[in-house]
């Protein structure tokens, strides 16, 4: 009897606790309990929402409540070393979450603006025959590089402001340059202007850009499609991104063809030069269709052509390498994007897209001009 009395009053004593466990009251829903109860966490600041029970100074009193909490000033927003140098919680803070979020592209993705480069970007923008807009840039290419209307999930999202997308709706559009932080001028400076029927650099949809088009389309039309975007949007620069519809027709190894291709691409840059409009050459990625071998030909080529000019270059073939499929879709092509909101999201989950990878180097190869050119007359 004694035995069966403990058993019975175990379970009466387990359904009151499960029972409170249930009906307990938790005022500020952070998932504890503000009445004791031997069976469930007391909440140590009930009717403030606190689900990690932080109590610094372990007087049980929650942090959020607590009018002393005790907590260590771990950030503080002025830097109090004697050294200039030191870093303030801030960019500890940004150090962070570079090292945790970012993805380094190799530096010989892009020629450095220098010597005789830099040089002639000088010999073109100082042209007295032409007065272009020194923030204005054209694209000029095929699908690869369309910008505006439907396909202004390219450069487009870079217009909007600076915010972190996975605190977003997939459908807000933001940038989020924290892992490349040196972006910020350049894309500001070419976010500058607005051309007539309200778009800017970003979000034009260029003339001289159209799909399935090869380097000489550019130059059909009357006046040619080229001449009509240098006209409309009297850019200082150009970024030419063609060659990726030619390779389907060249065999593994043909030089002699790929010769040819880098040949149209130059005349336009010929072209753009003699007109005061700097090109900046921009090789397609990878064709992961069974053309990779005419695109590595194509982009060492297009370098080598280009060094030889003495024109900004960027090698996109050689950024969109380390990515899965090349950053491309289900044919090889066309590049991918993360969401249509992020494509001016520079994180190393964004960035596994041909996409975004498109914009980073545009973007960098933008801001290498920037620095060159550009940032040292502001200083003067």
């Amino acid at each position: 009897m004694g035995k069966r009395f403990v058993v019975m009053m175990f379970a009466v004593v387990l359904f009151m606790c499960l029972s409170f466990v249930a009906y307990a009251q938790d005022e500020d829903e952070d998932g504890i309990q503000d009445e004791e109860c031997t069976c469930v966490q007391i909440d140590n600041c009930p009717g403030v929402y606190n689900p990690e029970q932080g109590d610094c100074d372990d007087d049980g009193i929650g942090d959020e409540c607590d009018p002393t909490p005790g907590c260590p000033d771990t950030e503080t927003d002025v830097d109090t070393s004697t050294d200039a140098d030191t870093d303030t919680g801030a960019d500890t803070e940004t150090d962070e979450y570079i090292l945790e979020n970012c993805t380094p592209v190799a530096d010989d993705v892009f020629e450095h603006v220098t010597g005789g480069v830099l040089d002639n970007i000088r010999s073109i923008i100082n042209d007295p025959a032409f007065q272009r807009t020194p923030n204005s840039f054209m694209t000029v290419g095929d699908s690869l590089s369309h910008g505006g209307g439907e396909y202004a999930g390219f450069l487009g999202n870079c217009t909007w402001p600076q915010g972190n997308a996975d605190e977003e709706y997939f459908w807000i559009k933001v940038k989020d340059l924290r892992c490349f932080p040196e972006l910020s001028n350049a894309v500001e400076f070419f976010n500058g202007i607005t051309f007539e029927n309200g778009d800017n650099p970003y979000t034009r949809e260029s003339i001289a850009d159209y799909p399935s088009r090869t380097a000489p389309w550019a130059l059909t039309g009357s006046p040619t499609y080229l001449q009509q975007e240098i006209d409309y949007t009297n850019a200082q620069y150009a970024l030419i991104t063609f060659g990726t519809n030619n390779l389907g027709v060249i065999d593994d190894g043909d030089q002699a063809a790929i010769d040819v291709v880098v040949d149209d691409i130059m005349i336009l840059c010929d072209e753009l030069s003699a007109q005061g409009v700097v090109p900046v050459v921009i090789s397609p990625p990878p064709r992961a269709d069974g053309r990779f071998a005419q695109s590595e030909m194509l982009s060492d080529s297009l370098r080598e052509a280009a060094m030889i000019r003495e024109l900004p270059f960027a090698d996109w073939f050689k950024a969109a390498l380390p990515l899965d499929n090349y950053g491309a879709g289900s044919d090889g092509v066309h590049p991918l994007s993360y969401t249509y909101s992020r494509t001016c999201t520079f994180d190393s989950v964004a960035m596994t897209k041909g996409m975004v990878m498109h914009n980073y180097v545009a973007l960098k190869i933008l801001d290498n001009i920037y620095e060159a050119v550009v940032a040292p007359t502001i200083a003067d």
